[in-house]
């Protein structure tokens, strides 16, 4: 149960990491 969860909240860091990332990229290329 606990491996799961882990595995879960890994994975919705991944994602956010990569949302960050492209809403950055976003903003410089649009200066």
């Amino acid at each position: 149960m606990i491996a799961s969860k882990v595995i879960i909240l890994a994975g919705l860091l991944v994602i956010l990491r990569r949302k960050r990332r492209t809403r950055i990229s976003n903003l410089q290329s649009t200066d």
